[in-house]
């Protein structure tokens, strides 16, 4: 697993939010600024964690793993800040 992989971010977000949201609570002193960063911390946390944020069609991939299958040859193929495979097995 990499270090910087999505489990990771989010589980960091996870924790930062849940940390604002008891503090924000136990301290009796609420601050909605502070409640509403840490629920959009756990919530992007919680987003990163089962659903990723990347996307990949049939010639990229951006933030995400996945690989590229190639029948006709095309311009470009993009690997965007991800980790991916190009398969030119099928090229004629």
């Amino acid at each position: 697993m990499r270090l910087f992989g999505g489990v990771f971010i989010g589980i960091i977000f996870l924790v930062v939010g849940i940390i604002l949201l008891l503090n924000s609570f136990f301290n009796f002193n609420i601050s909605v600024f502070k409640l509403i960063v840490g629920i959009i911390i756990v919530l992007f946390g919680v987003f990163i964690l089962f659903n990723g944020f990347g996307f990949q069609d049939s010639r990229n991939i951006v933030f995400r793993e996945g690989t590229i299958r190639v029948s006709e040859v095309q311009d470009e193929y993009n690997i965007i800040f991800a980790s991916g495979t190009v398969d030119l097995s099928k090229v004629s």
